[in-house]
């Protein structure tokens, strides 16, 4: 999901802000936690790694411009194609 926003002018890049982290509510299993910051994010993997008894969702809020050098290249590169 986070090449498609890159490449430009498609309708389809517009992506809502989900909320994964409740979903282990909605499944009675598993373990959720929204991440907002990297304080947030180093807690929640703390807490992820020490939870052995089921899955982990972390929910971790980028600014969408929040890209690697590499993703930038394939989305140019896919860009080309669409």
């Amino acid at each position: 999901y986070s090449t498609t926003p890159l490449i430009p002018e498609v309708p389809f890049n517009d992506f809502h802000n989900w909320q994964y982290h409740p979903l282990p509510e909605l499944l009675a299993s598993g373990w959720g936690c929204e991440v907002h910051t990297e304080g947030d994010l180093e807690k929640a993997f703390r807490a992820a790694l020490a939870n052995v008894d089921c899955f982990s969702i972390l929910n971790v809020h980028l600014d969408k411009l929040d890209v690697s050098p590499a993703l930038k290249r394939l989305a140019a590169r896919l860009a080309e194609r669409v």
